[in-house]
């Protein structure tokens, strides 16, 4: 956030709870995901909208990318999404390829390798993309996670969903 002078507010006979002053300024900032309005007169909690976020990744189509996460700049949990949905499949088009290079050497006309792996393949990934899915939907739901903001001095802290 931007460095503020509330003097006169801060130096008010009952100043808000969410300033504090600083020495070193001389002036008063608001503490960590809190603002002054200066028009209403009251403290107000800053940080990432929840309902963007909570939208996208209650469509499953987003949801299993993570797209909530990255909405609210969360692009640690986003990456995790993302691995999980992209790795498998990139594994198993090498598993694919080789089983193929292997029954073309072989002249074999017996399938079962790769039908059985490619089902267990698909339960496995499917439960793994359902497990992330319904995490999404429970982390934005119950708020457990907060998004990245400034504070007064331009540093990244995190705060609470909003």
């Amino acid at each position: 956030m931007v460095s503020i002078s509330f003097a006169s507010v801060c130096n008010s006979v009952d100043p808000p709870k969410c300033l504090v002053y600083v020495n070193a300024t001389d002036t008063c900032h608001a503490i960590d995901c809190w603002t002054y309005n200066h028009i209403k007169g009251q403290c107000e909690q800053v940080g990432k909208e929840w309902l963007p976020g909570m939208i996208l990744q209650g469509v499953p189509l987003t949801g299993v990318f993570g797209a909530g996460f990255a909405n609210i700049g969360r692009w640690d949990i986003f990456v995790t999404f993302i691995l999980v949905f992209a790795c498998p499949i990139i594994l198993y088009c090498l598993f694919v390829c080789c089983v193929i290079a292997r029954d073309i050497n072989m002249e074999s006309e017996n399938a079962t390798l790769s039908s059985g792996c490619q089902s267990c393949f698909s339960c496995c990934y499917s439960i793994a993309l359902l497990g992330m899915y319904v995490y999404g939907l429970v982390v934005f739901a119950n708020r457990e996670v907060e998004g990245p903001w400034k504070d007064y001095q331009g540093n990244t802290i995190m705060c609470p969903l909003i």
